[in-house]
């Protein structure tokens, strides 16, 4: 009966030690630009500032800083990182004067945009330019807006 008793007792005790709150960890990513600052109300404070830098904050608020490595970072965040949208890509494309086609530079270019737009889960494509006409009247922006229309039916 007492082996019973110790061995309920052990199982409540993990169960309650699953169920205890898993503390916060915030590792900053080596790809974002800028600094986290981490203020707890216990008065825990840490500045991450460095690619995989990492705090723990405690029950008790207290901070403790650490790096994270690669392997850790993709193990622990693996959901968040996949959910991750892919950050802007810009691509400068340049068309022969007065014409709806691009250069011959700009071809691998293009190809480039389509490859990345591919490759991404939701694709938001937003056409910035301006176009130059060598003529009288107001052929620049009626050039641009066939451009713009070329690229939106393509």
């Amino acid at each position: 009966m007492q082996t019973l008793r110790n061995a309920a007792t052990v199982l409540i005790l993990l169960l309650l030690a699953n169920c205890a709150p898993k503390p916060d960890y915030i590792v900053l990513l080596p790809e974002e630009d800028g600094k986290v600052a981490v203020q707890t109300p216990g008065g825990g404070t840490a500045l991450l500032d460095k690619p995989y830098a990492s705090a723990t904050v405690g029950q008790g608020g207290d901070v403790q800083t650490g790096t994270a490595s690669k392997e850790e970072v993709d193990s622990v965040f693996a959901a968040a990182l996949a959910a991750k949208p892919a950050g802007t890509t810009f691509f400068n494309l340049y068309y022969k004067p007065n014409s709806l086609n691009f250069t011959t530079k700009s071809i691998p270019e293009l190809e480039n945009l389509f490859r990345d737009i591919e490759k991404r889960q939701a694709a938001e494509a937003q056409v910035t330019g301006h176009a130059y006409f060598t003529g009288p009247g107001e052929g620049g922006d009626k050039l641009a807006l066939e451009r713009a229309q070329d690229i939106a039916e393509n």
